[in-house]
């Protein structure tokens, strides 16, 4: 699955797994610790984004963490508030495409 917005948590068990699409992890509560696996507390929860292609400004990042913007950070909350409701296909578009749209005038920096 990609082009997807989703909300998860995970496990204190160290966990790894690989997929065909680039994955983009943004903290909403809590942290995870990653090294060739992942793991994070029970209590942490994330923005999961699923994405076929990742803009220029993002392709460019050498590490694979990096710190984000006051209104990313925004967006990610407003996001965390829709998801937990009901809303239809047509909203999670638009937030995708608002997503894309951010990230690509987003300075990538580590």
């Amino acid at each position: 699955m990609s082009n997807n917005l989703s909300i998860r948590a995970y496990t204190p068990a160290i966990c790894s797994h690989e997929h065909n699409f680039h994955q983009i992890v943004l903290p909403l509560h809590g942290g995870m610790e990653i090294s060739h696996g992942f793991k994070a507390k029970e209590q942490s929860r994330f923005l999961i984004v699923d994405i076929d292609e990742l803009p220029d400004n993002a392709k460019s990042l050498n590490w694979p963490f990096a710190a984000i913007s006051e209104s990313m950070d925004s967006y990610c909350n407003f996001v965390d508030v829709q998801l937990q409701h009901q809303i239809n296909k047509d909203l999670e578009g638009s937030m995708f495409a608002l997503f894309r749209c951010l990230l690509s005038r987003t300075s990538c920096r580590g």
